[in-house]
């Protein structure tokens, strides 16, 4: 093993810890089983199971989940281990292994599967796991080795790193070889360039470290089929290098096209034949599918439809029954790419891996074919089991055009909906015709009317942003819906408003991370009319709704519903913020306040139903400036009026534990009444509003029960209701909750 000889001798008697854990491991102290004592040779378990599956189906292998490092054994390692080292648990702990953007490399003569990754602060550790499908079991062949204070590197082995594509078993040098980036940080200071690239031997148990100078370690790794030589491709801002490796870790620089200086995460390798086969983002000026064979590069599909999602990071394998490459990101739907007609299918399966194998960090090696059995494999998730996949034959898919008009201006058609808002002009109405699209796009032109009557936007955003970026003013969206937004940073939104002035009519987000997120912007008016926002919020930073410092935030005949991630149904920054003729509830959703209003402000609450729910994270419903105490901090902005209004609304409280109607701080008490008032304490409710103690005593059924429509106050022509009446059980302490 190749390392920094200080360390080897310092610390050779912490290397024998290490040898003895490594042999407890193996002999099933903890809790892994031996590999190779059974079936060498043989699939038999294997095909048993494979029989009894159909095509399209999948089937999950019970009892085969990873046997991760236990907190104990992390403590115990550290206890052993010289005094000062670094641990290797990180946030995410062994798990990261396998979630945190991480790949995997098989052996298909001995059908072993090897898994290690982590890095980043998602986990230090460097173990190696290895999954046989000889006898559906794993072990655990190597002890995580803690950190050494001086160098910030393990004692033994590599840095924890992600992974990424960068992880293959060679035959030649039956070693599985390790590049990879974005090394752990076990203080959580900046980790150095992760030098070369790694070469494990399962046999012996030890690492080598090939070290190149001039390059860090390659993002992507595959066995070139033709020349048996290593080939490694540099992502990551690293311009596209490329590199061949021989079998005693020697290298030479090559250069086979190029395919682009993209981030880590944007390619993945395979092979067939006597090509290697890049998979791309698939997206702008980026190809889909390219292939190389040494000499030059080979373009097989300029763009994939935009019915499936970027495929780049996912997991692909090629599939030798029906010459097509097969596609997994960890979802319920299989995509096929068949080289007999160049055409993309997509496969709906009959038994799906449970949701927890979504793999928004990437699947890379861990979707694999298994030839001998003609079946796939996939493992997800840690907490889950390997799972097989018998893919269907190309009839029973669904074929994919990705020449199929997704947008219109006019009587001029477009494959890509950001084509077209490249071509909108001042003023154009951009149509975005019916289907489920998954792309997002970014919209400069001003004065643009988007109709979108049954489009659907679906798991797809731009710039880490959104699924609509708008720069341009004066938008105006009617009928879209939007779902599965997502980005890692957690404020990803149906739409990113950095333009001034936005109208949403009749518009449906839901289920993602955010349903619209604006900027600072005086000047700026954003209108919802007849739209429903619902189960949307990340980490209690994303919610329904997130205006910044805008002129006006407008909700009117809308439905904010069933926020998660303990976001707010709508948070307004706004000078004004007018709520009126909608519902707002929490529902079943575990969201913070219905209403945050932090800056103050002139703010109206009125005619609405408002329901806070019984896994709200917050005791408040409604909150009025409380980001202004002391006049400073990050988000402190005082509006030159406030104040703030809430009347003729059907107020529920379904939390029932010391809940607070309205909470204000710095801003003059709100005015608040006209309403009827179900659940609260009856010190809250100020006179002039009706109060109920409970849903029985209002005559309503019980929760979930929502009216369908509110009283209102006033009519359509400002005439105030004359059959309200307003009755209070408690005259005494009125008193609403300022602090």
């Amino acid at each position: 093993m190749l390392m920094k000889k200080s360390s080897l001798y310092q610390y050779r008697a912490y290397s024998r810890i290490l040898a003895m854990a490594a042999l407890m491991i193996m002999y099933g102290i903890y809790s892994c089983s031996s590999v190779h004592a059974e079936e060498k040779s043989e699939l038999k378990r294997l095909r048993e199971l494979v029989s009894t599956m159909q095509p399209g189906e999948w089937l999950e292998i019970p009892n085969t989940s990873a046997p991760l490092v236990t907190r104990a054994e992390h403590d115990s390692i550290m206890a052993a281990a010289p005094k000062g080292a670094f641990g290797f648990w990180g946030v995410v702990g062994p798990s990261g292994v396998f979630q945190a953007w991480g790949g995997a490399g098989f052996d298909v003569i001995n059908h072993d599967w090897y898994f290690t990754g982590g890095g980043h602060n998602d986990y230090g550790g460097n173990e190696v796991y290895r999954f046989s499908f000889r006898t559906l079991s794993w072990e655990r062949l190597t002890a995580p080795s803690p950190y050494d204070p001086q160098t910030k590197r393990p004692y033994i082995g590599p840095v924890s790193r992600h992974t990424y594509d960068a992880v293959v078993w060679w035959p030649s040098t039956r070693t599985l070889w390790v590049g990879g980036g974005s090394g752990y940080l076990p203080d959580g200071d900046q980790q150095a360039p992760l030098p070369g690239i790694w070469e494990f031997n399962p046999e012996t148990k030890e690492w080598t470290l090939h070290n190149h100078k001039g390059l860090p370690a390659p993002t992507h790794l595959i066995i070139h089929p033709k020349r048996d030589v290593l080939w490694g491709f540099f992502g990551f801002g690293q311009k596209g290098y490329q590199r061949e490796y021989s079998a005693d870790g020697s290298a030479r620089d090559v250069n086979y096209g190029y395919f682009g200086d993209h981030m880590t995460t944007a390619n993945i390798l395979t092979a067939k034949d006597e090509k290697i086969y890049v998979i791309d983002r698939g997206a702008g000026m980026n190809r889909a599918i390219t292939a190389t064979d040494g000499i030059g590069r080979i373009v097989l599909v300029e763009r994939w439809p935009q019915d499936i999602p970027n495929l780049f990071n996912k997991g692909v394998a090629y599939d030798s029954v029906y010459d097509r490459f097969v596609f997994w990101d960890g979802s319920k739907t299989i995509w096929t790419w068949d080289f007999s007609d160049k055409k993309f299918r997509s496969f709906p399966t009959k038994k799906s891996p449970p949701s927890d194998q979504s793999l928004s960090n990437g699947s890379f090696g861990k979707f694999i074919y298994l030839s001998e059995v003609k079946v796939f494999a996939a493992y997800g998730h840690s907490r889950g089991n390997v799972w097989l996949y018998k893919a269907a034959p190309p009839e029973a898919g669904a074929l994919l055009d990705p020449h199929v008009p997704r947008a219109a201006i006019g009587e001029r058609k477009f494959t890509s909906i950001q084509d077209a808002f490249n071509a909108a002009r001042h003023g154009d109405i951009v149509t975005i015709l019916p289907g489920i699209w998954r792309e997002g796009a970014t919209i400069t032109a001003d004065n643009i009317t988007i109709e979108a009557s049954g489009a659907h936007l679906k798991n797809a955003t731009v710039g880490g942003k959104a699924t609509l970026v708008i720069k341009g003013n004066n938008t105006l969206i009617r009928g879209l819906e939007v779902s599965g937004m997502a980005v890692s940073g957690g404020n990803g939104a149906a739409i990113r408003q950095e333009g001034k002035n936005l109208t949403l009519q009749k518009v449906y987000f839901h289920d993602g991370q955010q349903g619209v997120l604006a900027g600072n912007n005086t000047g700026s008016t954003i209108i919802v009319e007849d739209s429903v926002f619902e189960r949307l919020g990340h980490g209690g930073s994303a919610h329904g709704i997130y205006a910044n410092h805008i002129d006006h935030l407008i909700i009117r005949g809308s439905k904010f519903l069933s926020s998660k991630g303990q976001g707010h149904e709508i948070k307004s920054r706004a000078a004004k913020t007018t709520i009126e003729n909608s519902i707002v509830a929490s529902l079943e959703g575990v969201d913070s306040r219905l209403i945050d209003v932090p800056n103050g402000g002139i703010t109206v609450i009125r005619n609405n139903i408002l329901q806070m729910g019984p896994k709200t994270s917050n005791n408040d419903m409604i909150g009025i400036g409380l980001e202004q105490r002391g006049g400073a901090g990050p988000n402190y902005h005082q509006w030159p009026q406030n104040s703030t209004l809430i009347q003729g609304n059907t107020i529920i409280d379904d939390l029932g534990r010391n809940s607070r109607l309205v909470h204000w701080r710095d801003v003059p008490e709100p005015t608040v009444f006209e309403n009827t008032i179900i659940g609260f304490s009856a010190k809250q409710v100020p006179p002039q509003n009706t109060w109920h103690g409970n849903r029985h005593a209002a005559g309503f059924p019980d929760y979930p029960y929502l009216p369908r429509e509110n009283t209102p106050t006033y009519n359509n022509r400002g005439q105030k209701n004359k059959n309200l009446k307003f009755r209070h059980s408690s005259p005494e302490n009125r008193s609403l909750g300022q602090n």
